[in-house]
């Protein structure tokens, strides 16, 4: 992951609507009106969050008929999260166990 990527996604998670978005989708994929139903927004409005939470690459669209359902790309989460440790040399020294990836939640 390059300075510029993480700082893209740093900046878009520092939004409280965002952030929530993202916190809704680790409990799976979700369509537009199924995350409208958490905020007080237009359609418009939200769709405008989940475009740019797609163009940095957080969020992964699918295209079902006319529904557009989102997922977290939970592998670029994870890059994130290990460059910010990475950078500010959080948790030197410490080794954390691998953790097989059917472990993991969807």
């Amino acid at each position: 992951m390059t300075l510029k990527q993480a700082c893209m996604i740093h900046r878009l998670l520092g939004n409280a609507k965002r952030f929530h978005i993202l916190e809704l989708l680790l409990e799976g994929e979700k369509c537009t009106l199924e995350l409208m139903e958490s905020f007080k927004v237009t359609q418009p409005t939200l769709s405008h969050d989940l475009k740019r939470l797609q163009t940095v690459g957080v969020i992964k669209p699918r295209k079902s008929g006319k529904w557009t359902y989102y997922s977290i790309d939970r592998e670029l989460l994870s890059q994130f999260a290990l460059f910010i440790i990475d950078s500010f040399g959080l948790f030197e020294g410490v080794e954390f166990p691998e953790i097989p990836s059917e472990d993991l939640p969807e």
